[in-house]
């Protein structure tokens, strides 16, 4: 298989998936306590950057810039 269509299948995956991700996360224990443990520690970051890879919808992301104002987040995702 192509590496180009290889991708474009995975991005389909997620991209199908991304309308129901946030959700999922959050009644997933498992999921949402690793995300929450996430958040936790990024929040001791007072200043400079964090690269969110696979960040889905940003949710994650979000609740760490809820927290540390003076952090600069860029999310990357393969969804649409």
């Amino acid at each position: 298989m192509e590496a180009s269509h290889r991708k474009a299948l995975v991005r389909a995956f997620y991209s199908e998936r991304a309308a129901s991700y946030d959700n999922e996360v959050k009644k997933h224990p498992i999921l949402s306590s690793i995300r929450e443990e996430i958040v936790r520690e990024c929040s001791l970051i007072r200043e400079g950057s964090i690269l969110d890879l696979g960040c889905g919808s940003g949710l994650t992301a979000f609740a760490i810039r809820s927290k540390s104002p003076g952090v600069k987040i860029v999310g990357i995702d393969i969804s649409d």
